[in-house]
């Protein structure tokens, strides 16, 4: 709408594809309502200099992403510019309703479903596995890395 901009990653990596800008990312949401940011991507930051900063900012915990355990759904590696695709992101339903969306990344499916409502938007995460999923948005959690738009900015909220 024109006060509601709302986005969910939710695909597959092409085989041979690069992968070089991927995040740890699948069923990540972000919201903005009336030009304000609720809830945000963190931006990338810096690429080659600090590669333990530029893996934070790829980090399935830099983003509103369900997620079970405290590791990435694909591994991150010392390669900067490459991600594999554990994940196999499937779209289920994406229409009027809403949206709802699955990812292997953990091995049992985990599942976003967004609910679009007049005056609502409701997130329901789930899986098959009999773990918890954590899935507070990063304005919830500490230690979650500040906005960057890009070349070593960060951005003070």
């Amino acid at each position: 709408s024109q006060s509601v901009y709302l986005t969910i990653r939710c695909g597959k990596i092409k085989a041979n594809a690069p992968t070089g800008h991927f995040h740890n990312d699948q069923l990540a949401l972000e919201l903005s309502m009336d030009g304000v940011d609720i809830i945000a991507d963190p931006g990338s930051y810096i690429y080659t200099p600090l590669p333990h900063r530029r893996n934070e900012y790829r980090s399935v915990k830099a983003h509103y992403a369900p997620r079970l355990k405290d590791v990435e759904p694909n591994p991150i590696g010392k390669l900067l510019f490459q991600l594999g695709d554990k994940t196999k992101a499937e779209c289920l339903y994406f229409g009027k309703r809403g949206f709802l969306g699955m990812h292997k990344g953990y091995g049992p499916p985990i599942y976003r479903m967004v609910l679009l409502k007049e005056n609502e938007l409701l997130i329901h995460d789930f899986t098959e596995s009999r773990e918890s999923i954590i899935s507070e948005p990063p304005t919830m959690r500490t230690g979650v890395p500040p906005f960057s738009n890009g070349y070593g900015i960060i951005v003070d909220s």
